[in-house]
């Protein structure tokens, strides 16, 4: 039940995504965006007890609008100056390495918290909060990768 604000994020963005990169480009949504899904992260990590899931609800539902746009961003500006049966290569390329960064992220995630229970003997709790800080940060520092891109980077494709 939890997933389904996600998708109502994820579905419920997309109208204004053009609108958003129109208006911000596409370096300030992806900075700004990926800080924002790394705070999101790190918030995750203050829930303590299980009677406070109610307000999963509104957290999960920003955090599938981010996901949204950031798909939305990075496809668009990372096959947009491809032409042809270049597209079609380039998205399929794209699609492995999105599939490759998510299967790294969740396995590092399971190592982290691995790391943290079994060999700090930390508890459940402590390890999954300490995961979702660790988590957290490093997604805020990916987003400063997006400071490579140029203010006029993507213009015109949206």
């Amino acid at each position: 039940m939890l997933l389904a604000p996600i998708a109502v994020g994820a579905i419920g963005i997309k109208p204004w995504v053009s609108k958003i990169i129109q208006r911000h480009t596409y370096r300030k949504v992806l900075v700004f965006n990926t800080f924002l899904m790394g705070t999101l992260i790190i918030v995750l990590a203050q829930f303590t007890d299980a009677s406070q899931w109610l307000w999963f609800i509104p957290i999960l539902t920003i955090m599938g609008a981010c996901n949204s746009m950031q798909f939305s961003a990075m496809n668009t500006i990372t096959i947009g100056d491809l032409e042809g049966a270049q597209t079609s290569s380039g998205n399929s390329l794209m699609a492995v390495n999105q599939q490759l960064a998510i299967s790294f992220g969740i396995a590092f995630g399971a190592a982290v918290l691995t790391l943290l229970r079994e060999r700090l003997q930390m508890d459940t709790l402590t390890a999954f909060q300490t995961t979702y800080w660790v988590l957290g940060i490093l997604t805020i520092l990916s987003g400063l990768y997006f400071l490579r891109l140029k203010p006029e980077d993507g213009r015109g494709l949206y």
